[in-house]
């Protein structure tokens, strides 16, 4: 009697950049999606650009990983792996995705910008704003566009349960994973200012420069009302003990949204700009402008001041923004992928 033997998994490359002046949110919409697809029962193998930090990451997410510094260095192991790419990197230009496309694999690109033309399988952007954008794809490439598709953690697909106090006592604080800007001890002082009394969590990401992180220290040890957290893996948990949020624009602010957490929002680089105003113009969280802008300190108090005397005003921004993302978006994106690996 002969033996027999399983199927060999079927598995898919996901190609991506994290690090300082990048930042961890690609690395991280990533790895959710890779879990997604792991459940699916795809095998995941990550190409990454970047450094030790990112690295660790996916390590401890248990998916195998090949270091490069550039396309060129993915594109010479191609004919080496199996499945599809998933590329999430803006180092990626379209003459290299074309390179790729000529290997005949199928290709989805995560894109948020659509700055460059894209002859790819699939596109995902999961922006709130993605469906206002042109992309220049081929007549067979599909799109899967809007806050439905944002690749969120899968905790974030459970409902919130949310109380919305009368004051806001406790106040989330997340520039993300670093602060090139170093304005999180600046920040505090506005949020002091604004609430004397508030307990303030500050997220102190793992890109954060040891200068900044000994000023926080200090801080804290001189307020006790100021409790730092280092790269927590209990986000979900203090959005959601938070009653109101000051976060960077980026992909935080989904999760926030998600969480039904009242948020304002402010610019820690150009390219959050679109989400923040379309966040605005929803009504599912204030946009302050950048940190650098004319003014920023006093809008910020003042909105401090505002929704802390307004419950009803949070309540609608919380209800408004948990509308709009409601934690599927990894879900329905592999779904699409595991038919292009079939």
């Amino acid at each position: 009697m002969g033996h027999s033997r399983s199927s060999p998994r079927k598995g898919v490359n996901i190609v991506t950049a994290a690090g300082p002046g990048i930042g961890l949110g690609h690395l991280q919409r990533c790895l959710t999606l890779a879990q997604a697809l792991r459940e699916g029962g795809l095998e995941v193998l990550f190409w990454l650009r970047g450094g030790r930090e990112a690295a660790t990451r996916i390590h401890s997410s248990g998916f195998p990983l090949r270091l490069v510094d550039s396309p060129s260095n993915v594109l010479r192991e191609v004919p080496q792996v199996s499945g599809p790419f998933i590329i999430d990197d803006y180092n990626w230009l379209t003459a290299d995705i074309t390179r790729l496309a000529n290997v005949r694999r199928p290709i989805c690109v995560v894109d948020d910008l659509a700055t460059r033309k894209l002859p790819v399988d699939l596109v995902v952007n999961g922006c709130l704003h993605a469906e206002q954008l042109t992309y220049t794809v081929g007549p067979q490439t599909r799109l899967l566009l809007g806050a439905q598709y944002v690749l969120l953690r899968l905790a974030y697909r459970e409902t919130p349960e949310r109380a919305i106090r009368p004051t806001v006592e406790r106040l989330l604080l997340t520039v993300g994973g670093g602060d090139p800007l170093g304005i999180t001890a600046e920040l505090i002082t506005y949020v002091r200012r604004a609430l004397p009394s508030a307990l303030i969590d500050v997220v102190v990401g793992p890109l954060f420069p040891d200068p900044l992180r000994f000023l926080l220290s200090s801080i804290a040890a001189h307020d006790p009302n100021v409790l730092l957290h280092q790269d927590p893996a209990y986000m979900r948990d203090l959005m959601l003990g938070a009653d109101l949020a000051l976060s960077a624009a980026g992909q935080t602010l989904y999760e926030l949204a998600a969480s039904g957490t009242p948020t304002l929002s402010l610019l820690m680089a150009e390219n959050q700009r679109s989400s923040g105003e379309a966040f605005q113009q929803e009504g599912a969280a204030l946009l302050l402008g950048a940190p650098g802008d004319l003014s920023f300190s006093d809008r910020l108090v003042e909105a401090l001041k505002a929704l802390n005397a307004d419950p009803g005003e949070r309540g609608r921004v919380s209800a408004r923004a948990r509308s709009l993302v409601d934690g599927d978006g990894a879900q329905r994106v592999a779904t699409t992928i595991l038919g292009m690996a079939a």
